[in-house]
């Protein structure tokens, strides 16, 4: 290995986006949320960013080609950016593909219709979701491993749903 000093040759252009949060808290990235960068493609990974990025604060979001037409000028947009190139495969069959793969894999429920909801042991609002509920939702997920999650993600959904209204009376 070569153990000369490496100099920094250039440095990163970063410039200011919105904070990923809601409220003084802000949103919780878990730690199989960062486990998936790893042994996710890059497809299925760039593409659950992206709509964590989008989520509302209870993880909900909209299916649309709207949706997938701003992920691609994002990644373009990014890329032209960073000057680099990417390798990601941005057709709209494809896309549609991921979204679905995400799907049938649990990173995503369907909740009614084109409403999707970012499964909450990968990320959540810190604000709308108090600890000791977390605690015992994570178990009961664990515990439901196979079966239908429909009632758990109701509980979810309305655990944060009344936490928002209190907050924003």
């Amino acid at each position: 290995m070569n153990t000369k000093r490496i100099e920094l040759t250039r440095t990163l252009k970063l410039w200011s986006f919105p904070p990923i949060s809601q409220g003084k808290q802000g949103r919780v990235m878990t730690k199989h949320y960062l486990n998936m960068s790893f042994i996710l493609n890059p497809n299925h990974f760039s593409l659950l960013s992206f709509l964590v990025y989008q989520s509302g604060y209870d993880n909900s979001l909209e299916y649309s080609e709207k949706l997938l037409k701003m992920y691609v000028n994002a990644v373009k947009k990014g890329c032209e950016y960073y000057g680099t190139t990417h390798s990601l495969n941005l057709s709209s069959p494809r896309l549609r593909a991921n979204f679905e793969w995400l799907i049938q894999n649990g990173f995503l429920f369907n909740i009614g219709g084109k409403q999707f909801l970012i499964n909450p042991n990968l990320t959540y609002s810190k604000l709308y979701v108090k600890a000791d509920f977390y605690k015992d939702w994570t178990n009961m997920y664990a515990n439901s491993a196979g079966k239908n999650f429909k009632p758990l993600i109701d509980k979810y959904l309305a655990e944060v749903r009344t936490n928002y209204a209190r907050r924003h009376k």
